[in-house]
């Protein structure tokens, strides 16, 4: 039977893919970056590799028997937390890596998770490195899927995070709309389209809400006080970060684009954003 490599398996919506494809029986070959949850990839699959794509894959055997490449990797948009490398060298780079070295080994078909606003025209950081590493796909496989989603809950964490602390930030007036989607649920849609798939899919969750209208279930359930920031102060008051922290200021800058500008998806899965802040565990956060 044809293997499946997922790459980024030990991420957030990796580990939900992983759960998906080994419920439904499919073998995968999950590639990771570091041991950094392991163990929760392990209880899934013992086929593991532990791999840095900034850098060619030279373990032999990574794409044996492999026919779909699945990929979300990318470098963590966490203001919380920082990971080695930057956009360049991990979204566009270490995915456009992968990409040509599957295709050179006889992978048919590939699957990539993208963001929702990656384009030519779009000047920020992390829409540029995702568009280029949406073309290096195409380049590499005739047969491919793009899957640009608004957002994931898994994603919001930072803000109930936040919310936690005693603020949830919003920026302007909070009224650019979104449809952010549960990670089990674009999980589900990325399996649905494992095997045949439109070329881009730009996806999101059953509901949309406004920006501000998140911040106040955050605030039901966390206690934080909204603060509404203006988008010029926000984009001046990061600017200095460029030079000193450019990791966060690359953060924080996509963090000011994405909660200023409306992105919505066309509805997928059944879980809303008050659904999962009623299950979700603050001591887990």
């Amino acid at each position: 039977m044809d293997k499946i490599l997922l790459a980024g398996a030990s991420g957030t919506l990796g580990l939900e893919i992983l759960k998906i494809l080994t419920q439904n029986g499919h073998l995968v070959r999950a590639l990771i970056h570091d041991d950094e949850n392991i163990e929760q990839v392990r209880r899934l699959t013992e086929d593991i590799v532990i791999q840095d794509v900034q850098k060619p894959i030279h373990e032999l055997g990574v794409f044996e028997n492999v026919n779909i490449l699945l990929s979300s990797i990318g470098k963590s948009v966490s203001i919380f937390r920082s990971t080695e490398g930057t956009y360049d060298s991990i979204d566009f780079h270490g995915n456009k890596n992968l990409f040509e070295q599957a295709s050179q080994a006889g992978v048919k078909r590939g699957l990539f998770v993208s963001i929702m606003g990656a384009s030519e025209e779009n000047s920020l950081e992390l829409a540029q490195v995702h568009y280029k590493a949406e073309k290096a796909l195409a380049e590499n496989f005739k047969n491919h899927t793009i899957i640009r989603p608004a957002g994931f809950f898994g994603g919001l964490n930072d803000l109930i995070k936040l919310g936690k602390h005693g603020m949830i930030p919003v920026i302007g007036d909070g009224s650019p709309k979104t449809n952010s989607i549960y990670q089990g649920d674009l999980a589900q849609l990325i399996y649905d389209n494992l095997n045949a798939g439109p070329e881009i899919m730009e996806v999101g969750g059953p509901l949309i809400h406004t920006r501000l209208e998140m911040a106040k279930m955050i605030q039901r359930k966390t206690g934080g006080e909204i603060l509404k920031v203006p988008n010029t102060a926000v984009k001046g008051s990061i600017l200095p970060l460029s030079v000193l922290k450019p990791d966060l200021f690359h953060n924080m800058d996509y963090f000011r684009f994405v909660c200023s500008k409306d992105m919505i998806g066309e509805k997928h899965g059944k879980m809303t954003f008050e659904e999962y802040l009623d299950q979700l565990d603050l001591n887990q956060i």
